[in-house]
């Protein structure tokens, strides 16, 4: 991404456009050529595009909260974005709650909502979740 390009989608960011604030802090927790990787802000742009209810955001705000990457790690905090993410129909809160569920971290374990989420989230093309929905079979 160009200078100018980067330049172009903070101001869409920053006039509110949630998709923009998304690729902001995608770039941000990657770093690019003209982009420092800052995990923080990388948080901070995810936050702004999850609360407009960009729900790839969502998961990504989970994601840091989960792992404490950008801010501080908070497990119930991770699976409220994970929900909101999943109940907007990403994929990737899908897969990522499912997993919570699967593993009982920061829920009561349930192997059949596990099962439930990975299902939805295979159907939408995620791979991690059908190579976890066969392993899950298999056992």
């Amino acid at each position: 991404m160009s200078s100018p390009e980067f330049t172009k989608l903070i101001q869409k960011a920053e006039q509110g456009d949630p998709i923009a604030q998304f690729q902001i802090g995608k770039l941000y927790e990657t770093g690019s050529e003209h982009v420092v990787q800052d995990v923080q802000l990388a948080f901070q742009w995810y936050l702004k595009a999850a609360e407009h209810g960009q729900r790839d955001a969502q998961n990504s705000v989970g994601d840091a909260y989960y792992h404490g990457r950008g801010t501080e790690q908070n497990q119930q905090k991770a699976v409220e974005w994970f929900t909101k993410s999943a109940n907007n129909g990403s994929a990737c809160g899908q897969y990522s709650l499912g997993w919570l569920y699967n593993t009982g971290r920061g829920v009561n374990r349930d192997v059949l909502k596990a099962r439930e989420l990975w299902t939805n989230a295979a159907s939408q093309g995620h791979d991690e979740a059908r190579a976890d929905l066969e392993t899950m079979v298999s056992k």
